[in-house]
């Protein structure tokens, strides 16, 4: 007698344990899933407000060549997951956050520094609906000293070395330069560009995170490198 109920005091102990850790996976999934259902495959607009340095903006910016960046990320709602991201860290936050959050940035020497290294910034809030936001901020570095005319989606406006222009899908934009330059289109996936006249270039923003670089053919070789967004759908903030 005394054995059949160790024996089923076991096979309980046992099942409580497998419970337990069965909900905590559950818990741990629950967690971890902060996407509320966005498509992987699809690349959604930014459109979280950000500060860097002073400069203010929506969605996407260029950010002047700092030793350090102070980032506000501003939301209307309360942040529950903070994720920030760029080509070497990635930094997390799972906690509330009220209006507005300072993250101070301090470039890595010399692999966040050299070449193309963005900042990705999303922003997730769970209420009965996710709400989700994001950034993109592209930096000037030393190797990017080619000044531009950057036609992006309706805005014409003068840019340093390095520029960013994010629209829908498909559309057409344009960037110009001084001087003669060169270009190329590191990514076989993305559009290449198209001449206009001697120092211009015209593409079709293709729905991804596309990087040109442009150089000029004489003088100082001064490099000059666009990231062009496309977006296919903008994320429902809900209620």
């Amino acid at each position: 007698m005394n054995s059949q109920i160790q024996t089923k005091y076991l096979i309980l102990v046992w099942f409580l344990v497998l419970l337990i850790c069965l909900l905590i996976a559950l818990t741990g999934c629950m967690t971890l899933d902060v996407t509320g259902g966005l498509d992987p495959k699809v690349y959604y607009r930014h459109d979280l407000e950000i500060e860097v340095n002073g400069q203010k903006a929506i969605g996407v910016m260029t950010a002047k060549r700092a030793k350090e960046y102070a980032i506000k990320i501003y939301a209307e709602e309360n942040i529950d997951y903070l994720l920030i991201t760029t080509c070497h860290r990635q930094f997390t936050l799972e906690q509330k956050i009220k209006g507005m959050f300072v993250y101070v940035y301090f470039p890595q020497e010399p692999i966040e520094t050299s070449g193309s290294c963005p900042m990705r910034i999303e922003a997730f809030e769970k209420k009965k609906f996710l709400r989700y936001s994001s950034a993109f901020i592209e930096f000037e570095n030393r190797d990017t000293t080619l000044n531009a005319v950057l036609v992006c989606n309706g805005e014409t406006k003068q840019v340093g070395g390095a520029s960013i222009c994010q629209s829908w899908k498909g559309l057409e934009q344009m960037i110009l330069f001084p001087t003669l330059i060169k270009t190329a289109t590191p990514d076989p996936e993305c559009n290449t560009m198209e001449s206009v006249g001697e120092i211009g270039f015209r593409w079709h923003v293709a729905p991804k995170e596309c990087v040109y670089l442009f150089r000029e053919l004489s003088g100082r070789k001064r490099l000059h490198r666009l990231q062009s967004i496309g977006y296919e759908e903008i994320a429902i903030k809900g209620d």
